[in-house]
């Protein structure tokens, strides 16, 4: 059997009872089996009609539930968000009351320092006034000795009271001065994360350098390897190609005239002995050794080894 989709099961069932609906009519109105009382073509307009308006009827109302879902589903999606919204907003205010809370504390204390200070100077100028005004009503019954004793103490008094009031406004200068201070505290507090936050990165830098770093004395370790074995390997075929002369020219010796034969057995020998010298020599010409380190490796390693360097 054919398997129906669900979507189009609707439509065959409407489809199917809309096709049983009009059989029935058109035989209730066919009842003497004559002409058919509805023409042909309106009976197919009923058939192709009808389950098309049911069909998308079933449609548009299956439309609306989902729809409807639809909207439900970002409801309550839009309310969780908006949940979650107020908990981080309620969150970071009361992390910032705690923190104004902190700062307030510090405030007040500085402040009830300052208070207390101000209140002793205050005192001690209350003390200096009444001393004043007792001296000064002494001064009024005694003799002019007296008077001038006291005058001098006056004085005395005078000028320490001006510096207690000279201090009194130091304390409220230093007062003011903390007041902006603690109002600096939070562009502080930013400027040392954003130089923490420098720091970290320069670190990164740094490691990665050094790692950069140790695999070039890696490479630079592998060629100087690679060189030392280039050069064994050429010493090896020098010596190969020595013993090869060597025998040739022994060879050309057993084969020659009879003159060769009579020529003494240590001037070929020493003949053979300076010319391998000579070759010796040759091959072991000094060359320029590097000083650097940058010799014997690719231009493409010395280019990214003295670009590190820099």
């Amino acid at each position: 059997m054919l398997r129906v989709r669900h979507y189009l099961r609707p439509f065959l069932h409407s489809t199917l009872f809309s096709l049983s609906l009009i059989y029935s009519l058109s035989t209730i109105l066919n009842c003497d089996r004559g002409s058919p009382n509805v023409p042909l073509h309106i009976l197919l307009v009923l058939i192709g009609l009808v389950p098309n308006l049911t069909y998308f009827a079933l449609v548009s109302k299956s439309h609306s539930d989902s729809l409807q879902r639809t909207k439900q589903q970002f409801d309550a999606q839009l309310a969780e968000k908006a949940k979650e919204h107020e908990r981080n907003l309620e969150d970071e205010k009361s992390r910032h009351e705690a923190e104004m809370e902190a700062m307030n504390r510090r405030h007040q204390k500085v402040v009830a320092d300052l208070d207390e200070k101000v209140a002793e100077i205050e005192k001690v100028a209350e003390q200096l006034k009444n001393d004043k005004k007792a001296l000064q009503t002494a001064l009024a019954n005694d003799s002019d000795q007296r008077n001038q004793m006291l005058s001098k103490e006056i004085n005395s008094l005078q000028t320490a009271l001006e510096l207690k009031s000279s201090e009194m406004k130091e304390l409220r200068q230093k007062y003011q001065q903390i007041a902006l201070r603690v109002e600096e505290i939070p562009v502080k507090e930013l400027e040392i994360s954003k130089l923490k936050h420098k720091v970290n990165e320069l670190k990164q830098t740094l490691d990665q350098k050094l790692i950069h770093e140790k695999i070039l004395v890696h490479q630079n370790e592998e060629l100087k390897r690679q060189s030392m074995l280039i050069m064994e390997e050429k010493d090896s075929m020098m010596r190969s190609i020595d013993v090869m002369m060597y025998k040739f020219g022994s060879g050309n010796g057993e084969g020659g005239s009879a003159e060769a034969s009579e020529t003494p057995p240590d001037t070929s020998r020493s003949g053979r002995v300076q010319m391998r010298q000579g070759r010796t020599a040759n091959n072991t010409t000094p060359t320029h050794r590097p000083t650097s380190g940058l010799q014997g490796i690719p231009p493409e390693a010395r280019l990214s080894t003295s670009s590190h360097s820099k």
